[in-house]
């Protein structure tokens, strides 16, 4: 009564409505779609950073447990040369 109310129709709306677009053919989706594409390639490359870190990781482990068998032989050596 006291408020006049007025109807407000958003960009979004009369595309989907009134143009009969599906949402990823509207300017709001185009939008996102590409928000999404741009997270997605972030979380891609962050995936690929850890995978590598992983990787350097488990060789570095690798190389320490080589090391330890490899100290394990020659103690192992140096007491059959003693006995």
């Amino acid at each position: 009564m006291f408020v006049k109310r007025t109807k407000i129709e958003l960009t979004i709306q009369g595309e989907m409505v009134r143009e009969n677009r599906q949402l990823d053919q509207t300017d709001a989706g185009k939008t996102l779609d590409s928000v999404l594409a741009e997270e997605r390639v972030k979380w891609e490359r962050k995936a690929a950073e850890q995978k590598a870190d992983m990787e350097e990781a488990l060789r570095a482990r690798d190389k320490a447990a080589a090391n330890a068998l490899e100290d394990e032989r020659r103690k192992s050596n140096a007491k059959a040369r003693a006995a």
